[in-house]
């Protein structure tokens, strides 16, 4: 799908795993690429990872983050591509703004909330949510790891 190889940049780091912005050769598409080291995984975290991976392409809203592909190489890393949001977090936001009108509040709280229902509706329940900003709109940034499907 992201044509590799790719113009990379670190953009974050956790436990496992490193995100990466991307940058598809073929037309300028950017994206993130989560590199998770499968060597430091249990089964059971890989089996939770295949499950998320499964639930993530399922999900297909305008404010859920987007799963592009997942690709693995030689058994070293598993490689999660999805939209990247470039807006920076919602709290940084509201932060850096000295006000926000009521119009503006509910415009966020409805499309968080709008998010959530279909999220909910799916019988998924994200235990770590990460709320972007992408093209002025709210976008729920899943990060794997965080989905539980009831």
């Amino acid at each position: 799908m992201l044509n590799l190889p790719l113009i990379c940049l670190r953009t974050g780091s956790g436990a496992f795993s490193v995100v990466r912005k991307a940058v598809r050769k073929s037309d300028g598409v950017i994206a993130a690429v989560k590199c998770i080291q499968r060597g430091r995984l249990s089964h059971a975290d890989l089996e939770n990872l295949k499950r998320e991976i499964d639930i993530m392409a399922s999900l297909k809203h305008p404010h859920v983050i987007g799963l592009l592909d997942v690709f693995a190489d030689e058994e070293r890393e598993v490689h999660i591509v999805t939209e990247f949001v470039a807006g920076g977090e919602l709290f940084d936001r509201i932060v850096a703004k000295s006000s926000y009108c009521e119009a503006e509040a509910r415009a966020v709280v409805q499309q968080l909330l709008s998010t959530l229902a279909f999220l909910h509706g799916k019988n998924v329940v994200h235990r770590d949510i990460k709320v972007g900003i992408k093209d002025y709109a709210v976008e729920v940034m899943s990060i794997f790891t965080s989905i539980v499907a009831l």
